[in-house]
């Protein structure tokens, strides 16, 4: 064909523009509300860069986490591009009549949501009213006070010819089709009241577009949790220890399970991976909350330790940190030391004694890491000084070591005490003992010290019985010799308990004529033989010998001659 045949002029032309389509939407975390603010809902597909404004909010018909839109019927309005309605309102007016539950509830009476505005609320009130057959013929709407800033309720009834009296403080809202009805009924005029999501004129014109499909999203909340506990030598963060936050309003959880800190030591704030950390029901439902992508933090605090000390009584208060016998509440089998020394109240034998000053006593790192612990309080065990002793006699027969043979030994200098009492030794004849606990002698408070402070038991108790010495006198007539037999024993000096012993053996005296004690010129070959007596339990100390007038014989005849 020619387009020479043909002309546009003189013909006629037509063009439709019709409405761009437009996409709405929003998402927010769950807020315990069905609100979606104005200013968080997202206008998509306008042309050339022009701006459109969102007028009101949307609502949901449920609080709970989920996708919403006029598709599902679970948004309060049905037509996003006709949701803007105007209803009627009378001011300062109270109501009257049946009730009628509002829909999805047992209850005439709805109250705003924590933090929901009086025109959020109000708005909510009046498209739950719009919906279809909800019964809702107008509510009453009362106020915290006369200046009608802050919504409290609204009220449900159920015939817009039965209302209340005048009163301040209170309002009355009901749909276009009732005004009639509510003006005739309380005898006042009504006002427009325009509420509804609508998009209003911005840099380009509303009329030119037309929402075509709408969703939001009520996601779930993430919870953060935080809290603290004493080191405890393990990674674990137990959900008794934590606590959630970021939940709405007086909505509670359960929080179960464990989660893991990276490493076991003290600090502040340190991060819980979740690990089988979970929630449940409460008073709020789990379903509407996270704990994924929140803050989750343990702070690790040190572990307070009371230190026992112990050690023998010394006479000073001095507390050293090398006489740690316990620590109370050392953690996985950990262990640690104490340096420095403090001040106990008392220098005296007793158990648990309060420090008057913990010094400079300092934990020590063991096996565990003293920054992970406190010390808390420090007392000391001060036990009985341990006493030693040692003794000797000169033996006498008998096994008795008596407090005058013993002298006590380890008491603190410039101390001094009394002791009394007789020990036994296991036999009595000389030599060497130990004598258990030196059972049998008692210790008393002396010069500066008191006896409480120490003790016999446990303490090294010898005693020695030393050989006695004797002193032997041999007797015999005189022979014209200087030989000293031992067989010539008289006496000895010191026998004890009727014991006896012989002499053997010989030695010579100093001179040879009668003439008592005199002196040998050593012992010889003089020993002591057992008699009844053991020779061992003796010592041949001296001998002397007294030679006696030798006794002469006579003899001789005469022939009888009458005299004497």
């Amino acid at each position: 064909h020619l387009a020479s045949n043909y002309t546009f002029t003189g013909g006629t032309h037509t063009f439709d523009v019709t409405q761009a389509p437009l996409s709405i939407s929003g998402s927010r975390q769950y807020d315990g509300t069905v609100n979606f603010d104005n200013s968080i809902i997202t206008v998509s597909g306008l042309q050339g860069g022009e701006t459109l404004t969102v007028d009101d909010d949307i609502n949901t018909n449920n609080v709970n986490v989920g996708t919403y839109n006029t598709g599902s019927g679970n948004l309060l309005i049905s037509d996003v591009n006709n949701s803007h309605v105007t209803y009627k309102k009378i001011a300062d007016h109270g109501g009257n009549g049946t009730k009628v539950n509002w829909p999805g509830t047992s209850n005439h009476e709805l109250t705003p949501d924590s933090g929901e505005s009086t025109e959020d609320f109000t708005q909510r009130a009046l498209e739950l009213m719009n919906t279809a057959g909800s019964g809702i013929a107008y509510f009453v709407m009362t106020y915290s006070d006369n200046t009608k800033t802050t919504a409290t309720s609204a009220k449900a009834k159920a015939s817009a010819s039965v209302v209340g009296s005048g009163i301040s403080g209170k309002d009355l809202f009901t749909v276009a089709a009732n005004q009639s009805d509510i003006e005739t009924a309380t005898s006042k005029t009504a006002s427009d009241y325009g509420a509804g999501f609508r998009l209003l004129n911005g840099t380009g014109l509303a009329s030119n577009y037309t929402i075509t499909s709408n969703s939001f999203a009520i996601t779930q909340r993430v919870l953060s949790s935080s809290g603290s506990r004493l080191y405890d030598a393990t990674t674990t963060a137990s959900s008794s220890d934590l606590t959630l936050s970021n939940l709405i309003g007086s909505e509670t959880l359960t929080l179960s399970g464990s989660g893991t800190l990276s490493d076991a030591n003290v600090a502040d704030n340190k991060t819980v991976s979740l690990n089988t950390l979970s929630i449940a029901d409460n008073t709020g439902l789990a379903a509407n909350y996270t704990l994924s992508g929140g803050t989750h933090q343990l702070t690790v605090n040190q572990r307070p330790l009371n230190a026992t000390l112990s050690r023998q009584y010394d006479g000073t208060t001095t507390s050293a940190g090398s006489d740690l016998s316990s620590f109370d509440a050392l953690q996985g089998g950990e262990t640690l030391t104490l340096s420095g020394s403090g001040t106990s109240a008392s220098a005296n034998v007793a158990n648990g004694i309060a420090m008057s000053s913990n010094g400079n006593l300092a934990l020590v790192d063991g096996t565990g890491l003293a920054s992970n612990y406190s010390l808390n309080s420090t007392v000391i065990n001060i036990t009985e000084r341990v006493l030693n002793s040692s003794g000797s006699k000169i033996y006498d027969a008998n096994t008795d070591a008596l407090a005058a043979d013993i002298t006590l030994s380890n008491l603190v200098s410039g101390e001094a005490l009394n002791h009394s009492g007789t020990a036994t030794i296991s036999s009595a004849n000389a030599g060497s003992y130990t004598i258990t606990n030196l059972a049998g002698i008692t210790i008393a408070d002396g010069s500066g010290g008191t006896a409480s402070n120490y003790t016999l038991t446990g303490g090294t108790h010898n005693f020695t019985t030393n050989q006695r010495p004797l002193n032997a006198t041999l007797a015999r007539q005189y022979d014209g010799t200087s030989n000293a037999a031992g067989s010539d024993l008289s006496s000895f000096d010191a026998l004890q308990g009727g014991e006896t012993l012989t002499l053997s053996g010989s030695s010579s005296a100093v001179n040879d004529n009668v003439a008592n004690g005199i002196s040998v010129s050593s012992l010889g070959t003089l020993a002591l033989v057992n008699g009844t007596g053991l020779a061992s339990n003796y010592s041949l100390n001296s001998a002397v010998i007294n030679i006696t007038q030798r006794v002469l014989s006579s003899s001789g005849s005469k022939a009888y001659d009458a005299n004497t």
